[in-house]
């Protein structure tokens, strides 16, 4: 359990890290304020994987995911 919160929090420290260098690269200013909202949703997604887990939603969309793929 304390790995999990470990690579979690690592996680969180690399993307924080990559987006903010991505936001400092992009030259356009008026792109800015789209790439903070998407990666701000993406931060949420990745703050709240813990309760996720811990609810289970994290199995009931993989199922639902490997059901929904074509057979061949």
């Amino acid at each position: 359990m304390i790995a999990f919160f470990y690579q979690w929090l690592q996680n969180i420290a690399f993307y924080l890290i990559l987006i903010t260098a991505i936001i400092q690269i992009i030259p356009n200013h008026s792109y800015k304020k789209y790439i903070r909202f998407f990666t701000g949703l993406i931060l949420i997604v990745m703050l709240s994987e813990p309760i996720m887990k811990a609810i289970g939603i994290d199995r009931k969309s993989t199922r639902l995911n490997s059901s929904h793929t074509p057979q061949s």
